[in-house]
């Protein structure tokens, strides 16, 4: 740190100081919070903490930015060198129709699904949708699944009935599975909203509009960090939601 910005940034914290004493002079405050006020103006006027703080704070962002750079499964924008799209946002524009945005954002799916067996689908309003449109629907789910491919051995959907339970795609969704040899399993629950799929139970993303709507309002499309993937599977099977 040199010597100039080290001055600055004291006559910063100096500053503000005065002004912290100045509201402790002129509103009610208890003795103890004023002894935590001030202690922590006090530190903050200590060098080595100062240095210290700024020091293990640099470093927390490092390692956040490491991760981000990092990110699978659903390009990262921050970690991708090309930065003009904002990869995992489905929005319709002047420039882009509402079919278009739908299907980008069934291929961030399709992206995310690569390589997986196992697929837990949460979305409480997958069956929902008309029974005339079920077939084009049915074929969507199965480009953003995979579950045509080899690769696919089970999918399991959890699914809220009150949301959607058109009766045809359930029973598309179904046959579909059946003709590839996939093993497919379902719970209805109303016990969550957001939409999840989960690969192989490592990783996972939140889509931010049921799978029907995808493309019509704007959403987000993104990972799931390891954290929450743990603490989320603990509740799946806590509550008796996947098999």
């Amino acid at each position: 740190m040199s010597d100039e910005f080290q001055k600055k940034l004291f006559s910063i914290l100096e500053e503000r100081n005065q002004i912290l004493k100045k509201i402790l002079e002129n509103r009610e405050f208890g003795d103890s919070e004023k002894k935590e006020l001030l202690a922590r103006e006090y530190y903050w006027h200590d060098s080595d903490f100062l240095f210290s703080h700024l020091i293990t704070q640099t470093e927390a962002i490092n390692q956040k930015l490491n991760k981000l750079s990092e990110c699978t499964g659903v390009r990262c924008r921050l970690g991708d060198e090309n930065q003009e799209s904002l990869s995992f946002l489905v929005a319709k524009t002047s420039e882009k129709s509402t079919q278009q945005a739908r299907d980008e954002g069934l291929k961030e799916i399709r992206d995310f699904t690569k390589d997986a067996e196992n697929l837990i689908v949460i979305d409480p309003y997958i069956y929902g949708g008309m029974t005339a449109k079920s077939k084009e629907y049915v074929q969507e789910f199965a480009k953003a699944s995979r579950i045509s491919s080899t690769q696919v051995r089970r999918i399991h959907i959890v699914f809220n009935s009150r949301m959607g339970n058109t009766r045809q795609i359930k029973q598309d969704i179904k046959n579909l599975a059946s003709e590839n040899g996939v093993r497919f399993t379902e719970t209805d629950t109303d016990l969550i909203h957001d939409r999840i799929w989960i690969a192989d139970r490592k990783r996972a993303i939140v889509v931010g509009t049921s799978l029907g709507g995808l493309g019509n309002r704007m959403a987000f499309i993104l990972q799931l960090p390891r954290y929450d993937l743990n603490a989320l599977l603990e509740y799946l099977d806590e509550n008796g939601l996947i098999r």
